[in-house]
């Protein structure tokens, strides 16, 4: 299943009705979010949905949960790439993630696939999803700094977990990890945290953003 995210709806009977263009655009995709709905590298056709995709010219971004390395290799160029890491030691990986795929090896998988992250030359991320006292304490913190130094990534996402209450993120974590990154943006909202890699602040300005409408075309080509 893809789910698609499009510009600012415009409902009949508001202040935006009359507005054509607006309404126009609210109902034409630009943008397809690759995740959600279970493992994207699982489906055996996402090669050629990311390709048919960027031909229709909608953006990709996709979310992985670092276990299918071979697939990842193999995966042609998406617009924004996520992998999510979700423990910092083989232990805590297998009791949060229960991984169905490579059950005896998914750290192995994980490593693997931070790896090849470092290769992949689109924009990438790394996902943390931080529980309080399970995958987030003190001691947790240099194992995240070994696995994120695999990748590297353009930006690393810290997000909370929350289920019936909100559980808050612990501030080592994110105090250590400035050390290999630039910016911290803070979402107090979402209780999400975005870091920004140094070497992205060129000539005295961030250059993370992406310019949509120059960079799918350069993706028109690719085949697999």
């Amino acid at each position: 299943m893809v789910y698609m995210s499009f510009p600012r709806p415009c409902q009949e009977g508001s202040s935006w009705t009359g507005r054509r263009s607006l309404w126009k655009s609210a109902h034409e995709a630009r943008h397809v979010a690759l995740f959600l709905v279970g493992e994207s590298l699982l489906y055996p056709q996402i090669n050629e949905l990311i390709l048919e995709l960027h031909r229709r010219k909608l953006s990709t971004f996709l979310v992985s949960n670092s276990q299918l390395p071979e697939k990842l290799k193999a995966m042609p160029p998406v617009i924004q790439l996520y992998l999510s890491v979700d423990a910092a030691d083989p232990d805590t990986l297998a009791e949060i993630d229960r991984p169905y795929v490579g059950k005896t090896d998914a750290w192995r998988r994980l490593n693997e696939s931070l790896s090849i992250l470092s290769t992949r030359q689109e924009r990438t991320a790394i996902r943390i999803t931080v529980i309080k006292k399970l995958n987030c304490r003190r001691e947790d913190i240099p194992g995240y700094v070994k696995l994120i130094r695999l990748g590297p990534p353009c930006f690393i996402e810290l997000k909370a977990f929350s289920q019936t209450s909100v559980l808050s993120m612990q501030g080592g974590l994110r105090l250590s990890l400035k050390v290999i990154t630039g910016a911290v943006s803070v979402h107090h909202v979402s209780k999400a945290v975005l870091m920004v890699r140094r070497d992205l602040f060129v000539g005295g300005k961030w250059v993370s953003w992406i310019d949509f409408d120059k960079i799918i075309p350069c993706l028109w080509n690719i085949r697999i």
